[in-house]
């Protein structure tokens, strides 16, 4: 009888001890083991807000795609800016990194045009010839140069021109003033996109060195008789009288200005650019 008592006394101090162990542990257990976060956590924001990359406006990157449907290391078109009443505001970027300022005159043409590509200190200086040469037929670009620029401004400026929407690179005129007549000279000079050149102005008396290699192109020549640039410029036309049509000013004028306010050398440099069609 002892015994039996004793056995269920065990019986039921274990089914205690089951029930307290039971009582521990609430959770069902699940066939397949889950992982948990055991450590201290940081609470997720209530509202996200992503900061999408925006593009400048003169800086367009592999993003533009006109930009990326060109084949690799091609010289890009002008990048417009701004735009209004067949005036564009463009930048070119020189080899140094440099943004180069300009106007693009252009209009709706069926076919590639001629262009004409205008470089002075002050592009404003050009008075109405920008609008002269567009109603000829010309698209125009018209830049500014900037203080002791590299041989490689006129160049990108000349490449500039011959990518602009609907210019034809076989006949392209190049107007330049001052120093940016110098560097144009050399830069025409070795290559072949220059097919008329007018230098107005021009400083540089070593110059006439590239003239050789830049003719028999057509040549106009421009100088005020009363500046001192007359002299170099007269020993340019001097060196080729026979290929170099040399335009003299009264007065004591200089560069982009004469062209505004004489209208005779207007009409010398729009004849150039037809030399070209």
């Amino acid at each position: 009888m002892k015994n039996v008592l004793k056995c269920r006394l065990q019986f039921a101090l274990a089914a205690l001890m089951l029930f307290l162990l039971a009582a521990c542990d609430s959770d069902i257990p699940t066939p397949i083991p889950t992982r948990t976060l055991s450590g201290p956590t940081t609470a997720p924001t209530a509202i996200f807000y992503p900061d999408f990359p925006t593009l400048e406006a003169n800086n367009p990157g592999v993003s533009d795609p006109t930009v990326m449907a060109f084949p690799r290391d091609i010289e890009l078109p002008p990048l417009v800016i701004e735009s209004a009443s067949g005036v564009q505001s463009i930048t070119l970027t020189a080899g140094d990194g440099t943004l180069l300022t300009g106007d693009l005159y252009t209009f709706d043409a069926a076919v590639r045009v001629p262009g004409v590509l205008l470089i002075a200190p002050d592009r404003a200086a050009w008075g109405d010839l920008p609008l002269q040469l567009v109603g000829q037929g010309f698209i125009v670009l018209s830049m500014n140069h900037r203080d002791a620029a590299p041989l490689g401004d006129a160049i990108v400026m000349l490449q500039g021109i011959a990518n602009a929407p609907s210019v034809d690179p076989a006949r392209i005129a190049v107007i330049a003033a001052e120093d940016a007549a110098d560097l144009a000279l050399v830069a025409c000079a070795g290559d072949l996109l220059c097919d008329a050149l007018a230098l107005i102005s021009p400083f540089d008396a070593l110059s006439v060195g590239y003239l050789s290699s830049y003719l028999p192109r057509p040549l106009v020549i421009a100088a005020a008789v009363d500046d001192v640039t007359f002299s170099i410029a007269d020993q340019m036309a001097q060196s080729a009288p026979n290929q170099i049509e040399f335009y003299t000013v009264s007065g004591q004028g200089r560069g982009a200005s004469l062209a505004a306010v004489d209208p005779g050398l207007a009409v010398t440099l729009i004849e150039l650019a037809r030399r070209v069609e």
